[in-house]
């Protein structure tokens, strides 16, 4: 059982950009008598209101399945103090249940970071009066809040359900037959489902139906939506923003120094493979791997050639590691290979807590790197928390099987220390660099966005406690297993905790930036994994195997959030801004994800994959911000 640490609630306020939102559970006059209401929008002083009806499913006691239908309203206006906080108390008293706090973290994070929206100037309330729970209400909420700040009114007898990713991707959610019969007996007559859910079972342990014909038989319109955008063309029946005149074009410079650090990868597999300590199929698989992606690489085909190699050899690399703590178990024992193993975690993590302060010196570099350096830091970042919480846990009384899954891990966050982190600065340094760095204000922003990010992540990071805690989970580092998803989260919960909510150097900024953004990715990879991926407590951290999970889902967001960079990158070029780091690690991730498609180390590559895209949306989500308020 994967366990969760609660941690003591984070609270900031900052006079700079931060998305406040306050969760408001008023028993106001909130009915659910039918569809009219969702396309109520109505202006209350500065801010605008709007009634969005949300779709809800779940068991009685005798296992019978109801839903309903919950009017939820969302308000967004000027007027309220930057802050960001919550009150699960208030929502539990209602009778909501946590994955409201859920739904509406996410929706608030993924409206605001989507749509460019200067957090510092935005006041976000919700009203939800029903007893209900339900992650999959992300996706509406955040339509209504991305409507809201348009102005735009929502299309009546449109109703949805699905939750929502940091990249705007929709995810699939439980019950959907009887969302669907509770929407249409509220007089709803449109229904958008996550892809993954078009095909679904009506009954608890029958076969999978079409939902469009099962809609159709109650007169009801069952569409599709991939992500953010589609749905909300679908509920207000206009384009959040019009889509570029032209694709992404990647500059020479970036593609030539993406190329050539898949090749230097490929050779480094090489060169190390031959006289790896390690079986000789395994040897076999990973040199096979190293051949497609030179094929790949001769062929043009950089994205694919990088997403295969890095694969590979992550995949060596925890081999290696792993031999030799078999080694160090043979000539000393478990206490000598521990010690060993301790003291090798010691000196990876001086090596990154070094790296994190050589390259938060931006200097000389142009914006659009400098907001691009912090997602790189990400490999950086993730490999501390990754160390410490390892740390923390091997302090108990591990068993070798355990601490050859930990040497693993430690082999690992190095290879990303001492190899992927290079080879993505010297992506970022490749992007054109333009004139100025934006000065001071381009450092309120970045401070903006670290405090706006910690929140989210903590509200994720509340979220799983409260679910993980209702199981009777209860975290202890030394007793969880080596990579334990849920310690990592506490661990950047402690790291971001100790982030000044005031504005700092430069150089301090970007560090913070980039521990800020691996929160938010990590929580958000948690409480997605646990909705709607079908992965959390299989993870698998330093694992060559991952358990499979929802493979349909991973694709689909997949797909979604390499979409949505593209299509920022696009836009963003058009005005001069350049996403060039974001598109190539977005693009070598999902070529990789879908070489991989087909064999065991499909689920491995697609969570690869999904991590560096959500990173990547955060990048040109903050390049796109940032040009907007200059």
């Amino acid at each position: 059982m994967i366990t969760i640490r609660t941690s003591p609630r984070i609270r900031r306020t900052s006079k700079w950009f931060i998305a406040p939102i306050v969760f408001g559970l008023l028993l106001s006059g909130c009915s659910s008598d039918g569809g009219a209401a969702s396309d109520i929008s109505a202006t209350q002083g500065s801010g605008v209101e709007l009634t969005v009806p949300a779709l809800w499913a779940g068991r009685n006691t005798d296992g019978t399945m109801v839903g309903g239908l919950e009017l939820a309203q969302v308000r967004v206006g000027t007027e309220g103090e930057p802050g960001f906080s919550m009150d699960l108390t208030d929502i539990e008293a209602r009778g909501a249940g946590p994955s409201w706090l859920a739904a509406s973290t996410s929706a608030a994070a993924v409206a605001t970071l989507y749509s460019g929206a200067d957090p510092g100037a935005v006041d976000i309330h919700f009203t939800i009066t029903g007893p209900i729970d339900g992650p999959s209400a992300g996706g509406i909420l955040t339509v209504g809040l991305l409507a809201a700040l348009r102005n735009v009114p929502l299309l009546a007898n449109v109703t949805m359900t699905g939750t929502i990713s940091p990249d705007g991707s929709i995810g699939p959610i439980s019950g959907t037959a009887t969302k669907i019969e509770s929407a249409a007996a509220a007089g709803y007559t449109t229904i958008l489902l996550p892809v993954r859910n078009m095909m679904s079972t009506t009954t608890r342990n029958g076969p999978e139906e079409d939902m469009v014909a099962f809609g159709a038989a109650m007169g009801v319109t069952v569409r599709p939506v991939l992500n953010i955008t589609e749905a909300f063309e679908a509920f207000t029946g206009t384009s959040f923003v019009p889509p570029a005149t032209t694709p992404y074009s990647i500059a020479s410079a970036v593609a030539t120094e993406g190329a050539g650090t898949a090749g230097a990868l490929i050779a480094r597999i090489d060169d190390e493979i031959d006289s790896a300590p390690l079986p000789a199929n395994q040897r076999s698989a990973i040199a096979s791997q190293a051949d497609l992606a030179r094929t790949a690489l001769l062929q043009g085909d950089a994205a694919t050639a990088y997403g295969l190699a890095a694969d590979a050899y992550q995949r060596l690399a925890k081999g290696l590691g792993e031999s030799q703590a078999r080694t160090n178990l043979l000539e000393g024992g478990l206490d000598s290979a521990k010690s060993v193993l301790l003291a090798s975690i010691d000196r990876t993590l001086a090596q990154a807590e070094a790296l994190i302060v050589t390259s938060s010196d931006v200097s000389g570099l142009g914006l659009d790197q400098q907001l691009s350096m912090p997602p790189a830091l990400g490999w950086v970042t993730y490999a501390e928390a990754v160390l410490k919480a390892l740390k923390n846990s091997v302090g108990g009384g591990f068993d070798e099987v355990e601490l050859i899954s930990a040497a693993r891990v430690v082999a690992e966050q190095q290879a990303a220390i001492d190899v992927f982190f290079p080879d993505a600065v010297a992506v970022v340094r490749a992007m054109p660099r333009e004139s100025g760095s934006g000065g001071k204000e381009a450092l309120a922003f970045i401070s903006g966005y670290t405090n706006f990010l910690v929140r989210a992540g903590a509200a994720n990071e509340a979220y799983l406690a409260t679910v993980l805690g209702e199981s009777g989970a209860a975290s202890d580092p030394q007793n969880a297993l080596p990579g334990d998803l849920s310690l990592i989260t506490n661990q950047l919960s402690l790291e971001t905790a100790l982030i000044p909510e005031d504005q700092q150097t430069a150089d301090l900024e970007i560090a913070q930036s980039a521990r800020a953004i691996t929160y938010f990715v990590v929580s958000s990879t948690a409480v997605s994994s646990l909705q709607s991926l079908g992965l959390f407590g299989g993870i698998g951290i330093g694992s060559d195997t991952i358990e499979a999970g929802d493979r349909v889902a991973l694709s689909s967001s997949i797909n979604s959030g390499q979409k949505t960079v593209d299509e920022f990158a696009a836009r963003l070029q058009e005005v001069g801004v350049d996403a060039g780091y974001a598109v190539w690690s977005a693009s070598w991730g999902a070529a990789g994800a879908e070489a991989l498609a087909n064999g065991e180390r499909s689920t491995s590559a697609a969570v690869q994959a999904l991590n560096e895209i959500w990173y990547d949306t955060i990048n040109v989500f903050m390049l796109n911000a940032a040009h907007t308020h200059r």
